[in-house]
């Protein structure tokens, strides 16, 4: 039997959100693959982002990431080892849902920083939440083309996690996927049909909000700050 404290050093810990109501888990940024081409777009989601600032920049918080871009890495060197990378994943959601006293969540978040890497990632971001059924996950992601190359390749998203696209622009269209997506708007120019993300109602927190998290809301729309 796995034990938490172990898994979590297996997998390089987990990120801690002041924003979110559960933690996620973070990579470096400049390894992201379709963000990182938009970070050099003006009026992009990504030119002016969060994640080379504040916090972000800490030594600690990017000595962190780096080590779970390493782990990541050997995770995705074979079968076996990704195998083995998400089990330690699953215990330690598991145990955190199960806790029975301090720090407990119901939801996850994938990415605060950094995006899916490959297909292969994808494919144990899918078993993580197959191993973790009663956690809601959030997966918000501008790699659409690798997704969509692991669902050509048998994939198929879990009931409990919502592969949310995100817009390339800010005031932009949105991904016409037929899957959940996000945008940012500026102003007071949310998307037709949108839910607003009114974090900023409530001191930059989520609240008991949950929208991110659940598919049938179909978009969520962030105010650009």
């Amino acid at each position: 039997m796995r034990k938490p404290h172990d898994s979590l050093a297996a997998i390089g810990g987990l990120s801690w959100p002041s924003k979110m109501p559960c933690p996620s888990w973070s990579t470096p940024a400049e390894y992201c693959g379709v963000g990182g081409r938009l970070r050099e777009v003006a009026g992009s989601t990504c030119s002016e982002c969060y994640a080379f600032t504040g916090c972000y920049l800490f030594a600690s918080t990017r000595a962190a990431m780096a080590r779970r871009w390493r782990i990541l890495q050997a995770a995705l060197a074979t079968p076996a080892a990704a195998e083995e990378f998400a089990q330690h994943f699953a215990a330690v959601l598991n145990y955190y849902r199960r806790r029975p006293r301090g720090t407990k969540f119901r939801v996850f978040r994938w990415h605060d920083s950094g995006d899916v890497a490959s297909v292969e990632h994808m494919a144990i971001i899918a078993r993580v939440c197959e191993l973790t059924p009663a956690v809601r996950h959030w997966l918000p992601t501008r790699e659409f083309h690798t997704v969509a190359q692991w669902q050509r390749a048998g994939g198929t998203a879990p009931s409990n996690l919502c592969v949310r696209y995100s817009a390339a622009m800010i005031d932009g269209r949105l991904p016409n996927l037929g899957a959940p997506a996000s945008y940012v708007h500026s102003g007071d120019r949310v998307a037709a049909d949108a839910s607003e993300c009114r974090a900023y109602t409530r001191g930059g927190h989520c609240g008991g909000c949950r929208s991110c998290w659940r598919p049938e809301v179909p978009v969520v729309s962030y105010p650009l700050h």
